[in-house]
């Protein structure tokens, strides 16, 4: 059986969060900034904490204790907003054969225990920038500028999330998040770099600053990225943690469509 939960009843699964540290980053960070209050977000729990669910809008969260994976299948069968599944690739992959059609993509997740100086040059990085600019960086990969700002601004009030900026000749070249933060570690993403400025190692000076940040007050960095990159964050200090997926459902675009248009007859 799969329950909702409130904000005490979510207290506790600190200590299993705390565990998991890499596992929760994403639930505990959302739990501490949002709480189980809002319409958007919630929190489930299936039987004794065999799994530990959280939904965002239309995406769901997964971890995973043993989990039955078929009465979770049955759970998002029957959920009208599920559109993307993420959590630990194995898990997934049985839910996902339990479901109809879909497609499920395989990634790495990686964490750094340690910062391992790089031979890049100084540059000069904003702590607190302009959301703006950051999105001018990052624009093409993240939601609707409106969207994207009430959240991230949101998470950074509520200290689970930071930004990071470098700017050359006051453009705004290169940005990074950390989206998700934490009482115990932080998730890097969204490192972007403009083309006219690549190649000059402000990706690393960006990951290499939020690694430090995160360290310096004991929280553990993690980032999520294709097999390809591997290489690239291990020499910055990260290890392989575990392989992670997304899971889309057949319908999941012509779910999205739907909903961009019912909010265009609202508008």
């Amino acid at each position: 059986m799969i329950s909702q939960i409130d904000d005490e009843q979510a207290v506790w699964l600190l200590p299993f969060f705390a565990r998991r540290a890499t596992d929760s980053v994403r639930i505990a960070s959302l739990l501490d900034a949002y709480g189980t209050g809002h319409a958007f977000f919630s929190i489930y729990l299936q039987d004794h904490h065999r799994a530990v669910l959280a939904q965002i809008d239309d995406t769901f969260l997964l971890m995973d204790r043993g989990a039955d994976y078929a009465d979770l299948a049955r759970f998002f069968q029957w959920s009208p907003n599920f559109a993307r599944l993420m959590g630990a690739y194995a898990p997934l992959e049985k839910i996902a054969a339990r479901l109809p059609g879909g497609v499920l993509d395989r990634y790495v997740r990686m964490a750094a225990y340690a910062v391992i100086p790089a031979n890049v040059p100084e540059v000069r990085i904003e702590r607190s920038p302009d959301l703006r600019d950051v999105y001018a960086v990052e624009g093409a990969t993240c939601a609707p500028f409106n969207a994207w700002y009430v959240d991230i601004s949101h998470r950074i009030r509520h200290g689970c999330a930071r930004a990071y900026l470098v700017r050359v000749d006051d453009e705004p070249a290169a940005a990074c998040l950390i989206s998700a933060e934490s009482r115990w570690a932080g998730l890097i993403s969204s490192v972007a770099t403009g083309k006219a400025w690549r190649g000059r190692g402000f990706a690393t000076a960006l990951v290499q600053a939020a690694c430090a940040d995160l360290l310096g007050c004991g929280k553990l960095p993690v980032l999520e990225c294709a097999f390809s990159l591997c290489t690239f964050y291990t020499r910055l200090g990260f290890l392989r943690d575990c392989e992670i997926g997304t899971y889309m459902p057949a319908d999941t675009g012509r779910r999205r469509l739907v909903k961009a248009l019912e909010a265009e007859d609202t508008l």
